[in-house]
């Protein structure tokens, strides 16, 4: 595993040099006391540490969990906390003693060999990918098994040089971990700032105002109530259309007056509303889409195959369609479901069932045999050149995504229904003024995504650098060697030889415990019993 190691280092299976889940300590202690306690949660991901350790009275844990002692090594053997790098050593424990979650493995390093040197050496990514691959269990609740440290193997240093590295390592990380937090602060900055232009926007305050530019410019200028008037004239023709073609497929005529069953949509109720900007005004989205729907719920028969692609709620990000993993479809062409939940270009999705509910889209490329599914809502807007400020708005912390944080519903799984998206209220700006809206947030969102993508990248290297300090470690490149130091083959021989005399210590132990009295009168007792129950049985066959 390791290569090339220096001269006065050995590699060795690791339970040679730890005791792998230790059988709990049979030293008497007072349940009064306290002890440590540690859930998984209390766990840092990525060798972050312990926080919020708990004490609790010792009575009250000592049953139904995992005990360990100061120095031990604990390391999450359950998905995906074990993928997530929870691996600690236990210290500061109140009186020594610590107990915690029964998704622990514990590893007790042997005298002279720091615990610090086998948890930094269980940091590493390649033996977390080790262990996913021995992994056993139901989806969701898989564990690494006990036996995977039977294969395991692990470079050991002198044991001077492993406190040398593993202060060298602590030094080393710290500084990655502290330019990680630098970044992921400059990111979350980013993100505030993003949501704060979107609110700009949405307000009026992004640009300048159409109606005083117009005035300023001598010219007229169309509000945003002529604009609605366009959009709901072109909403109800869409709805015409599509009668009409429902019509041509059954082979009827329309009935006299069929125009007279035109949906309304449902308009705003503008009395608490605040003031918009000059020329804007108020509509819901069902006044500005002429359509509003989700997918089948029955088309599983006909996954796997065919030209089409059923578009899920992970094809579905904040902003951003996603189609970088897919699920082929091939509906029937006469499935009534199929032109419903036909998507096009410009339509908005949103997902409205699972933990992504509210994440909201626009679609900007054109398509062919995409079809929404039952936990997206495909939006329409009525007319095609709305669905960019309609997309900013409804991802606006401030706007949309507010609405539906108030409406979602279902802890277990949250949804949101139809009647709620086609109740959102949104402050329309005149058409112009939207274009000039849109241009100006695609300039500054381009902006922030080079930045925040220069950030990503920079994360990654601290990754990367973490692990190939990790590596340097473990080969024996990362501090200099000291000639002086006592091999680690010699450290190796010692504790060969102490296991060797607790094995022999406890094999006399067993023995004479089966010398005492009572042990005796066990014997007597089992002997008797033994006796008695073969009595009744020959009694019963007589």
């Amino acid at each position: 595993m390791s290569g090339t190691l220096p001269e006065n280092w050995v590699e060795v299976p690791i339970k040679e040099i730890a005791d792998i889940n230790p059988p709990p300590d049979r030293c008497p202690i007072n349940d009064g006391i306290e002890v440590t306690f540690l859930g998984m949660s209390s766990v840092l991901p990525e060798h972050r540490g312990i926080s919020e350790p708990a004490p609790r009275p010792y009575h009250e844990v000592s049953r139904g969990y995992t005990r360990f002692v100061e120095g031990d090594v604990l390391f999450a053997k359950i998905t995906p906390c074990m993928e997530n790098g929870k691996v600690v050593v236990a210290d500061n424990l109140t009186n020594g003693i610590g107990c915690g979650s029964t998704e622990f493995h514990v590893l007790r390093a042997r005298h002279g060999v720091d615990p610090g040197w086998l948890s930094r050496f269980l940091w590493r990514s390649d033996i977390r990918h080790l262990a996913k691959g021995q992994m056993s269990g139901g989806v969701g609740q898989q564990r690494v098994p006990t036996s995977f440290f039977d294969g395991l193997t692990i470079p050991v240093a002198p044991t001077h040089e492993q406190s040398r590295v593993v202060a060298c390592l602590d030094e080393t990380l710290a500084k990655i971990d502290e330019a990680q937090e630098s970044l992921e602060r400059v990111r979350k900055n980013l993100e505030r700032y993003r949501a704060s232009v979107l609110k700009a926007a949405c307000e009026g305050r992004l640009v300048p105002n159409e109606s005083e530019r117009a005035r300023r410019e001598g010219r007229d200028f169309e509000p945003a109530s002529k604009l609605l008037a366009r959009i709901l004239v072109a909403r109800r023709k869409a709805w015409e259309t599509s009668q009409l073609e429902a019509y041509r497929k059954k082979g009827t005529t329309p009935p006299t007056g069929w125009k007279s069953r035109y949906p309304e949509p449902q308009a705003p109720d503008t009395s608490k509303l605040p003031k918009l900007p000059d020329g804007w005004c108020w509509a819901t989205i069902d006044q500005l889409c002429s359509r509003i729907t989700s997918g089948s719920r029955d088309w599983s028969p006909y996954y796997g195959t065919g030209p089409g692609v059923f578009v899920m709620a992970q094809n579905v990000r904040m902003g951003r369609f996603d189609l970088w993993s897919i699920q082929l479809v091939n509906p029937p062409k006469d499935n009534r479901d199929r032109d419903r939940s036909l998507i096009q270009k410009d339509d908005l999705l949103v997902t409205i069932v699972g933990a992504k509910t509210g994440d909201v889209c626009r679609v900007d490329v054109e398509l062919e045999e995409h079809f929404v599914c039952q936990s997206v809502a495909l939006l329409r807007p009525a007319l095609a050149c709305a669905a960019k400020y309609l997309e900013a708005f409804l991802c606006s912390e401030n706007g949309g995504q507010a609405h539906f944080r108030k409406f979602t519903y279902g802890q277990g799984r949250p949804h949101l229904g139809f009647d709620q998206l086609q109740a959102v209220i949104v402050p329309l700006p005149p058409a112009r003024e939207q274009e000039v809206i849109i241009e100006k947030l695609e300039e500054i969102v381009s902006s922030l995504s080079k930045v925040q993508g220069a950030g990503v990248n920079e994360i990654l290297r601290c990754h990367t650098l973490r692990q190939s300090l990790l590596k340097h470690a473990f080969s024996g490149k990362l501090v200099p060697q000291d000639p002086s130091d006592e091999p680690a083959s010699i450290l190796l021989e010692r504790i060969r030889a102490q296991r060797k005399e607790q094995a022999v210590a406890a094999k006399a132990s067993t023995a004479r415990a089966k010398k005492t009295p009572a042990a005796k009168a066990n014997k007597i007792t089992a002997a008797r019993r033994k006796v008695s129950s073969g009595k009744s049985a020959a009694k019963t066959k007589t």
